[in-house]
């Protein structure tokens, strides 16, 4: 996972990358949080997007469907629109004063995290795969691995 190699094809794929991709965002936030003392490094979960367009893929009455439900869908709780949550993170980049680590959902409270995302051999690997595909260098110090801080 930590690799960004996912194995399931077809319809589901596309969903299964982006919760793969918000996975590895919480666990790199947590790990820079942890091995960087002196940044402060936050990271929002916005929440399921009807809007977004991560429908764009389904069949053409699934698609229609999406589109008729998407206005009811955005009102559960686990829901939100690009707009709200792009408010939420306009005022952690703008207004909040959050620690280092902080991960909110799309209403702005702190998120409920993964035990995945919060294993610190995972992040670890997150980290130091990162740092391999950016080029070699570390970004905890050229050189450094997570492990050894």
């Amino acid at each position: 996972m930590a690799r960004g190699e996912s194995h399931v094809t077809g319809s589901g794929a596309g969903r299964t990358r982006y919760a793969g991709s918000k996975l590895l965002v919480t666990a790199l936030t947590l790990a820079l949080a942890r091995t960087r003392p002196d940044s402060n490094v936050c990271a929002i979960d916005p929440g399921l997007m009807p809007a977004s367009g991560l429908a764009r893929e389904y069949p053409a009455a699934a698609r229609r469907i999406s589109g008729l439900l998407t206005p009811l869908i955005t009102r559960l709780p686990f829901a939100s629109t690009p707009e709200r949550s792009g408010s939420v993170l306009a005022r952690l980049l703008l207004e909040a004063e959050a620690p280092s680590g902080t991960v909110l959902d799309h209403r702005g409270r702190p998120a409920r995290l993964s035990g995945r995302a919060r294993d610190r051999e995972f992040e670890d690997e997150v980290i130091n795969e990162l740092s391999r595909l950016v080029g070699g260098s570390s970004l905890l110090g050229v050189g450094t691995t997570a492990a050894e801080l």
